[in-house]
């Protein structure tokens, strides 16, 4: 089969990517790709290329030692092949995986199971014949979900009609001869043919996901429960890894029979159900009524009895203070478990300010936290642990779980004695006089306070007092000067009662008094 690598889709979340950083350490120890490392080497790789990641960015706090995996190759209980025609032939390609983001890595099957290729090889050698030519130009995708012990198959198609219906049943008979176990099939209606694994938008026909054979829904086994979830729904790709993933929401959250647990992006209840045993009450939020239908089944027979309550929502800021009931005395605890894309904007601040004792953010794209820390931070709490989770081995990626507490409030500030103050310098012996304000009952010496004189309300004004100067001031006033500009000293008898006084009068030009002063031929008044 033509294996093909496509990575455009790939988030980029600047100068201090962890995939760059991967590629970094990659490269020193000249290979392409995580796959060509033994995993223990494929772990230090990881932690280096983590701490250096938290150091970039300034985050709070050091990652803790990565928790292996139990399978570090072959453990991806779901895949996809794109179907394509071209000349006749056809092909199933490996497109893009999510969570997978080196280029270099075109040979991402050897994260897949082997039965996943014998299934591959099966369906395609059937696509092949010329009876089902017509049917695999209508195929998007075949994709393999399930354990690593059974499998069902889903036909993503373009159109639901007689004839690719007809032929799909057809198909259905033969997996079911496959020696490979195959428990059930599906065909899913997306007749946009996007990239996602089932649809990009929900079309408009009223049937759109038809069952083949098999049991309505998939199931999985996790600490001695069978949790049932839709085909289309949500679960993790590694198996392996969830039991440990659980251990690690324990251990950062331990349980409060007293308090209330609120599991938001809930999918089928895995975390809300696994827990409620060591809570008052689970409150689990998801914005897919079929993860809500599906967690409401699971809760109704695995544990009947406990107080759960799944209620479908889009977990943004209104929605949550809309749903969420108002904190009462009863301590909160939160687990955030939201998709690689991070949560919606506002979502952290409610959470905040309903002052939960303890939060557990799980981040399955690692390129979130950057982004989502300094949210909590701001609002108050401290990032306590940081869990990193091997559940994508061979791939340049890793599953965090990070605890945030409050922030104990900081301690009180005592009044510092006043230190004395040094006198200031004064010149030539000069008193400096301080003067401050007083208040009604303040004399400094336990005496009434001495009343301020009232000012004056009637009588003749107080004349103003001429200023006189300093003694070195009083310097002899110049002698007046007539309206020539002489003298008046020097006049050659009484000035006339026409004769003018004060002021230039008429300058050397003859210029009249109101006129600008003259500077001189080149000055501003010529």
């Amino acid at each position: 089969m033509p294996i093909r690598s496509d990575t455009s889709s790939l988030p980029v979340s600047g100068r201090f990517d962890f995939n760059r950083t991967i590629a970094q350490h990659l490269r020193r120890k000249r290979t392409a790709s995580l796959l060509n490392l033994a995993y223990p080497e494929e772990l230090l790789v990881k932690q280096g290329s983590l701490e250096q990641f938290w150091e970039q960015h300034r985050l709070p706090g050091r990652p803790e030692e990565i928790i292996a995996s139990p399978m570090p190759r072959h453990y991806r209980t779901t895949s996809k092949r794109r179907i394509k025609v071209h000349q006749g032939r056809i092909t199933a390609e490996l497109d893009h995986i999510d969570l997978e983001s080196l280029p270099e890595q075109a040979h991402l099957m050897l994260l897949e199971p082997e039965a996943h290729r014998q299934i591959y090889e099966l369906l395609l050698g059937y696509l092949e014949k010329p009876a089902y030519r017509e049917f695999a130009r209508h195929v998007n995708f075949l994709i393999i979900r399930g354990t690593y012990t059974e499998h069902s198959v889903i036909f993503n198609v373009d159109q639901f009609d007689a004839e690719v219906v007809r032929k799909g049943k057809l198909l259905a008979a033969h997996m079911q001869e496959s020696p490979v176990r195959i428990v059930s099939a599906y065909m899913f209606l997306d007749p946009s043919r996007s990239d996602y694994y089932l649809e990009s938008r929900r079309p408009d026909e009223h049937i759109i996901f038809k069952k083949l054979f098999g049991p309505e829904n998939l199931s999985v086994e996790i600490e001695g429960r069978r949790f049932y979830y839709e085909p289309t729904g949500f679960s993790q790709v590694n198996l392996a890894m969830v039991p440990e993933l659980l251990r690690v929401v324990r251990e950062l959250l331990p349980g409060d029979p007293g308090a209330m647990l609120l599991d938001l992006y809930c999918g089928y209840g895995l975390f809300g159900i696994s827990l409620a045993p060591s809570w008052a009450g689970v409150i689990g939020l998801d914005a897919a009524p079929g993860a809500i239908r599906a967690a409401t089944a699971n809760h109704q027979h695995l544990l009947p009895e406990a107080n759960v309550v799944f209620s479908t929502a889009s977990i943004d800021g209104r929605a949550l203070r809309r749903l969420l009931p108002e904190p009462d005395t009863m301590r909160e605890y939160v687990i955030l478990d939201p998709p690689r894309s991070g949560t919606h904007h506002g979502v952290i601040p409610v959470l905040a300010g309903r002052k939960p004792a303890a939060v557990v953010h799980i981040f399955c794209g690692i390129e979130q936290i950057p982004r989502e820390v300094p949210d909590w931070l701001h609002a108050g709490y401290r990032l306590d642990r940081i869990v990193p989770l091997d559940l994508f081995p061979g791939t340049a990626n890793l599953e965090c779980c990070l605890l945030f507490t409050p922030r104990p409030p900081a301690p009180p500030q005592t009044e510092e004695p006043e230190a004395e103050q040094k006198p200031r310098f004064v010149h030539k012996g000069r008193v400096e006089r301080t003067y401050k304000k007083r208040t009604e009952g303040e004399t400094g010496t336990g005496e009434p306070k001495r009343p301020f004189k009232p000012r004056r309300e009637s009588g003749p004004a107080r004349p103003a007092r001429p200023y006189k100067g300093k003694p070195d001031d009083r310097k002899a006033a110049p002698p007046a000067r007539d309206g020539k500009g002489r003298p008046a000293d020097r006049k050659k008898g009484p000035a006339g009662p026409k004769e003018r006084s004060g002021g230039y009068g008429k300058g050397r030009k003859g210029k009249p008094a109101d006129s600008k002063r003259s500077f001189g031929r080149k000055g501003p008044g010529k």
